[in-house]
């Protein structure tokens, strides 16, 4: 007798409320025979055959069935966001005549298992789309998904939690969504191992139970604000702004996580704690109610460091996450003037396109093959040495700047660049290497790669396909915003003219 893997307890663990239904006890069915044909399948393996992460995609899987559905309007967001951004209804696919939006489709299901493929690999690779095993185990998935779309209920309770009308008015409600949509909707398959590899990368010797729990707290509300790993590359409020009412758009746009901030507790009304930002000199007003009140009563004093996160909604600001306060000292002033010194050098570099392009001649790119071209350019562009814009490279380097966030400079793989005026241009060279541009976001930055790849400065990058060399290479430019947004985790209308934000910086040292 075949062994039973998801029950109805295990579907619910994924939906926003605790009790059990008619209508979850049949997802749950379906979930459970989807399970069985990727476990039984010779993707299998790709998984480690561990049962629960493979539980895990097929409840997603069925997730997306429930969204059509119910009509909670996921999926129909993605594909309208696919044809604004790609002018295609679906990345990496032609779709067949059958095919037809808003029911479930081939093409559909292939596409989502491919996504849960790829975070599961996370950046070891990049998966073909088009890889024969995938698309084999996805039709399967699809005849179960399809033949099941007649006698498939409407989960009128996601629904309505969701298009909850409380949370235009409300900041918790809103955010009860917002911490549901980042952890559990099926399209945010990673999210559970973000959260993980964010406590280990937090984790220290002297953690308690009190740090681990405050640390899961932080990590997962901002993730409720702030996760882009996901298909369209999108925080869960700019999902939002796509799921519910146009009217709202411009509310869930606006709802924005600012990271770390160090306020000082300046004074208080009856509604609003009055603090300034001792890094970026801003006036803050925060509601109280996201305060502890025998926090504010007892522990809080004039002068005080409030060492936190806050968020933007509907005009007012909400301390949000971890809450530290700090009494001023020597050290606490250091760590201060250390954090406006970095902000200071990204604003710096901010004005270092100009000079740049004046000693480029107006070119893009400027490459150097040694330690001294590297210098000579520094000292045409003013500066007295490398200090802090030293790299180490072995044969070349080519050097990009842009208008937001200064230079950027990519060792060794000048040779992958095809313009006239680079001397080191190899053409058999870029063929093996030049894919990395679109798939290595520690080599370059989002705005360079997406200006490599529109100015088709890579032309002879591309993926293995069993199709050859030709369609390989087809097949990489004609995705090549998708997989470029996909990988970096960003979006040209939020990220393209984006400064960096203060904490990616201190982040990476």
């Amino acid at each position: 007798m075949r062994r039973k893997t998801i029950f109805p307890i295990d579907w619910v663990k994924c939906h926003p409320y605790k009790q059990a239904k008619e209508t979850d006890t049949y997802y749950a069915h379906l979930a459970d025979r989807v399970f069985n044909v990727i476990y039984g399948s010779e993707i299998s393996y790709f998984f480690d055959d561990e049962r629960e992460t493979i539980a895990h995609i097929a409840v997603r899987l069925t997730m997306y069935l429930e969204d059509l559905v119910s009509e909670t309007g996921v999926w129909k967001a993605a594909l309208a966001e696919f044809k604004k951004r790609y002018g295609v209804p679906l990345p990496f696919h032609e779709l067949g005549d059958d095919y037809e939006e808003g029911f479930v489709n081939k093409e559909e299901v292939r596409f989502l298992l491919w996504n849960e493929m790829q975070t599961y690999d996370g950046n070891d690779s990049f998966i073909n789309p088009e890889n024969p095993a995938v698309t084999a185990v996805a039709d399967d998935v699809f005849y179960l998904l399809d033949e099941a779309w007649e006698t498939a209920p409407e989960n009128d309770r996601l629904h309505d939690f969701l298009h909850n009308e409380a949370a235009v008015q409300s900041y918790w409600e809103a955010r009860t969504i917002l911490e549901w949509f980042s952890q559990y909707s099926f399209v945010y398959p990673g999210a559970e191992d973000d959260f993980i590899d964010a406590m280990w990368e937090g984790e220290r010797e002297d953690d308690t139970p009190e740090t681990i729990h405050m640390r899961a707290y932080t990590v997962r509300t901002q993730n409720a604000f702030c996760n882009k790993h996901n298909l369209l590359s999108i925080t869960p409020p700019q999902w939002m702004a796509r799921i519910r009412k146009p009217e709202e758009r411009e509310m869930w746009e606006n709802l924005k996580w600012r990271h770390i901030s160090m306020l000082r507790f300046d004074d208080e009304n009856e509604t609003q704690v009055l603090c300034k930002d001792l890094i970026h000199d801003e006036d803050f007003a925060l509601e109280k109610d996201a305060f502890n009140a025998d926090f504010l009563r007892k522990q809080l004093r004039k002068g005080d460091v409030l060492y936190c996160s806050l968020v933007s909604y509907q005009g007012m600001w909400y301390q949000c996450g971890q809450l530290v306060n700090l009494k001023m000292d020597d050290k606490l002033q250091g760590f201060i003037d250390e954090q406006r010194h970095k902000q200071e050098n990204i604003d710096y570099q901010s004005t270092l396109y100009p000079r740049f392009k004046e000693v480029s001649g107006g070119r893009d790119i400027i490459f150097v093959g040694s330690q001294e071209e590297l210098q000579d350019v520094y000292v045409k562009m003013g500066f007295k040495g490398m200090g802090d814009f030293k790299i180490d490279f072995d044969e070349n380097c080519m050097i990009m700047c842009s208008p937001i966030n200064g230079l950027v400079l990519v060792p060794d793989q000048a040779d992958c660049i095809c313009v006239d005026y680079n001397p080191f241009y190899d053409k058999a060279y870029a063929k093996e290497n030049a894919h990395q541009f679109y798939l290595n976001a520690e080599l370059i930055d989002y705005r360079e790669a997406c200006d490599l790849h529109d100015h088709n400065l890579l032309p002879d990058a591309q993926l293995k396909s069993l199709k050859g060399d030709d369609y390989a290479n087809r097949f990489l430019h004609e995705n090549g915003s998708y997989i470029i947004d996909y990988v970096f985790r960003k979006t040209r209308e939020y990220d393209y003219d984006a400064k960096f934000e203060l904490i990616q910086i201190s982040s990476k040292e």
